[in-house]
């Protein structure tokens, strides 16, 4: 009778669980290696059309969204930079940042060179 009390007192206690969360969480490495690839492939798209890095909006947003919100994390975020410490928190926005900065510039430059070099008609001489 009194293992079964036990066993039930220590069911219905809840005690934190300290466990490492560096090893399932991205390398600072990965994060900036992404974000490199996932910008330079956003700007070149700006040479295909004007419109094409659009279409990279998800991703930037995927990445973003999930980068910056493991480190706000209430339960996560206080344990990944204890471990990891604060660069980590920085290159995760570092990383979304420039994956935000990329896609704006490559937007903005195939935007100003559909302006800049109009078609000109296939009957002008």
């Amino acid at each position: 009778m009194l293992k079964i009390i036990l066993g039930i007192i220590i069911l219905i206690v809840s005690l934190p669980s300290y466990a490492e969360v560096s090893d399932k969480m991205p390398t600072i490495t990965d994060l900036w290696s992404k974000g490199v690839v996932i910008g330079l492939i956003a700007i070149s798209c700006s040479f295909i059309r004007w419109w094409a890095p659009l279409m990279f909006i998800p991703v930037t947003l995927f990445f973003s969204i999930a980068s910056i919100g493991t480190i706000t994390d209430p339960n996560v975020g206080p344990a990944i930079l204890n471990e990891q410490g604060n660069i980590y928190g920085v290159s995760a926005i570092g990383a979304a940042a420039m994956i935000i900065v990329c896609q704006a510039f490559s937007i903005w430059r195939g935007y100003k060179l559909k302006v800049n070099f109009k078609e000109t008609p296939n009957n002008a001489n």
